[in-house]
């Protein structure tokens, strides 16, 4: 006995500080559990907070204990470990269509699995007929509407639903989600498993995208893991949004082509095949990323034989990734959604003939809104802007973000930073998407002549913090900090378990 309580006085002493680590961050995620708002504290006495007290306070021992042993494993593993079983709380968590437009990539989904790749039109809109029960699976967004529904099949009746918005979107984008949807028909489940079996396999694609992300990552792995696991990216990845596909893509293709360009070994097929196809399927995911693509230049000339393969490679894949965007481009643009007060063609002329005016106008609603950009897309609103997480761990999580982002250097050599003309050229690209985006917002959804752009949510510019956070490994630090350890994977787990409460709480 004695033997033992000197063993586990021995523990104490040792681990002493992540100890307390655990118990402060159990304490505040109780205090989150038991206030509403912060400022309205429920009964800690009720049923339903004392469990979830108890599975939050497990959940966080539980990964308390895996971090504990397996400190030396490598991060794309230990990521597995991480958003597999929060990522599939939150895909459960989330009613139907309580995710932004989700009742409309639902719909584009389901279209795509029964083999219509482009969508029907019918009075001026964009559509498809359906089973008339739809409906109610698009508007059951709580919990005791879900129960209610959950055994709900065909009716016999058809509809005309309308998703003029998601017929944008090329069927590229809606692969897994509608693999999902045709699973859950072969089998002649209920309705509801279309959208769970949609978001499933959007989920796993996800996953297999961001895990090879950080495996092929030379350095800014940490960042880039940190990224991967914002509330907001791990949102959309269980959602039936084709940003789940984008986000994971973009990471995915960056990471590849740093990569190759680090090793510096001649290219091999397979990877100028991996290179062709990732371009394509991220260039179709949304124009405005299009200039993503053209990161493939930074791979040095060395892994090619000579300058002229290189530039007939990756020029080839540029055009070709160019060419099918604008091709669609061409093609879907008869689907875009009317909006009051608003001509498209008139915008653009405006923008063209006033470029000072609508460099004024992109620059003041970017010092209008820039705090709303930043918090959203870390994720400090969450379902339909319903769910709101309280400021404090959002400012902290913000705040981390950036002392790995200044600090997470010590894998790169000096050899492989950006030089000063890389690093212009990706500056350039993501001062390009920031462009696009405001653009395409502005002549898509914001009346004529407005003074500021509309319809800017801060999750479209999650896509840039990838390219972003290689520019803060040249004009960075380098100390010798080891941020692969246990207290930012704990933090990191305690807050998305805390995102996964709130949202427990908006549909209970």
């Amino acid at each position: 006995m004695k033997e033992k309580l000197q063993k586990i006085g021995s523990f104490i002493r040792k681990n002493f500080n992540f100890l307390l680590f655990i118990l402060i961050i159990i304490s505040f995620d109780l205090l989150f559990i038991y206030s509403k708002n912060n400022d309205k504290f429920v009964n800690p006495t009720n049923g339903i907070y004392v469990i979830l007290a108890i599975s939050n306070i497990l959940l966080i021992l539980l990964y308390s204990f895996v971090f504990y042993k397996l400190e030396k494993i490598a991060l794309e593993k230990l990521y597995l470990i991480i958003v597999l079983p929060i990522g599939m709380i939150l895909l459960l968590l989330f009613p139907p269509s309580t995710i932004p437009d989700e009742n409309s990539h639902l719909l584009r989904a389901l279209e795509i699995s029964q083999g219509h790749l482009i969508s029907a039109k019918k009075d001026g809109t964009q559509g498809r007929y359906f089973d008339s029960n739809i409906e109610k699976i698009i508007f059951a967004q709580n919990y005791k509407l879900v129960s209610e529904v959950k055994n709900l099949k065909k009716s016999g009746k058809k509809s005309f639903y309308s998703f003029s918005n998601t017929s944008l979107y090329a069927f590229v984008c809606y692969i897994p989600q509608s693999m999902g949807v045709l699973f859950a028909k072969i089998f002649d489940l209920p309705f509801i498993f279309y959208t769970y079996f949609g978001r499933l396999l959007n989920f796993f694609v996800f996953i297999l995208l961001s895990y090879n992300a950080i495996k092929f990552i030379p350095y800014k792995k940490m960042t880039l893991f940190f990224i991967l696991l914002f509330p907001m990216v791990i949102q959309e990845a269980v959602s039936l949004s084709p940003d789940a596909l984008t986000l994971s893509m973009t990471a995915f293709f960056v990471s590849y082509v740093m990569h190759l360009k680090i090793r510096k070994q001649e290219i091999k097929k397979s990877e100028i095949a991996i290179l062709f196809f990732s371009s394509i399927v991220l260039s179709l995911c949304k124009i405005v990323y299009l200039p993503l693509c053209f990161l493939v230049f930074l791979i040095s000339k060395n892994c090619f034989r000579t300058l002229k393969r290189k530039n007939m490679i990756l020029i080839t894949i540029m055009i070709v990734a160019v060419i099918i965007n604008l091709l669609w481009l061409s093609f879907s643009s008869r689907f875009l959604p009317s909006v009051p007060n608003l001509n498209s063609s008139m915008q653009l002329h405006y923008i063209l003939c006033n470029i000072p005016k609508y460099i004024g106008v992109v620059s003041k609603t970017f010092f209008n809104y820039y705090q709303d950009y930043i918090y959203s897309s870390v994720g400090i609103f969450l379902g339909n802007f319903e769910v709101q997480l309280s400021k404090f761990p959002i400012d902290a999580l913000l705040i981390l973000f950036i002392i790995v982002l200044l600090f997470d250097n010590n894998e790169v050599k000096k050899k492989d930073k950006l030089n000063l003309i890389e690093s212009s050229y990706v500056f350039m690209t993501i001062f390009a998407i920031i462009i696009l985006i405001n653009t395409s917002l502005y002549i898509q959804w914001t009346p004529l002549k407005n003074d500021v752009v509309l319809g800017i949510q801060g999750r479209y510019f999650i896509p840039i913090y990838i390219p972003l956070m290689f520019l803060f490994s040249k004009y960075s630090f380098s100390p010798k900090v080891n941020f692969d350890n246990k207290y930012i994977f704990l933090f990191l787990v305690t807050i998305n378990v805390y995102a996964a409460t709130a949202v427990f709480y908006q549909f209970v």
